[in-house]
């Protein structure tokens, strides 16, 4: 090879990389959050299988942590016993059976508290809570947004990688209105029916 050949065959490879690299970080930076969501979603799916095989009639994911730095619930069951008394009983004044909405379980009897997920790769926006019971009677807010297949109303949660957001005190934070890269996006419906959803950031859709 000449001089001159070897200088066009080194400029080449620097042109692909400067191009391919990015995109592989890119690719790579996307595929982490992506395990992330759809390991989380496998493990609220876990939790219905609980309730739907009548181990916990309610679990309660409580949706919550200090200036939005990174995913993290609180969850929450009710005994067999609890549910009959605080949802059940005509004469309860629970939320849960005056309104079929799980409150906080810090304001309401009845809850214990199982485990803590939390996940530092990830954050979530809103703070908001997920209730699954077997027969869907019970659930959290539905009114975030329209499902686009079936029109009905349903919850959806923001999910999006630590590595380009900042908490609530930053300026780019995780949100529904934020254009970020790796942001994806779960709803539900009151039987806990999972969707997940990618932001494509040049189309500006989900």
């Amino acid at each position: 090879f000449s001089l001159v050949e070897l200088l066009l065959v080194i400029l080449l490879i620097g042109i692909l990389s400067g191009v391919a690299i990015p995109n592989i970080n890119n690719w790579l930076k996307d595929r982490q959050v992506k395990k992330e969501v759809y390991s989380l979603v496998s493990y609220i799916n876990e939790k219905k299988s609980q309730v739907m095989s009548g181990k916990y009639p309610i679990v309660q994911f409580n949706w919550t942590t200090p200036n939005f730095t990174y995913a993290n619930a609180d969850i929450y069951y009710m005994s067999h016993e609890n549910f009959f008394k605080y949802c059940k009983n005509v004469n309860s004044t629970h939320s849960c059976r005056t309104s079929n909405f799980c409150d906080y379980p810090r304001s309401q009897a009845g809850w214990t508290k199982e485990i803590t997920y939390s996940n530092q790769k990830i954050r979530h926006w809103p703070n908001l809570m997920m209730c699954i019971t077997k027969d869907g009677s019970i659930n959290g807010y539905l009114q975030d947004e329209n499902d686009p297949e079936t029109g009905k109303k349903v919850a959806r949660l923001i999910l999006c990688s630590t590595s380009n957001t900042t908490s609530a005190n930053g300026s780019k934070r995780c949100t529904i209105h934020s254009k970020d890269d790796y942001r994806y996006k779960i709803t539900w419906d009151k039987f806990t029916n999972i969707k997940i959803y990618k932001y494509n950031k040049k189309k500006n859709i989900w």
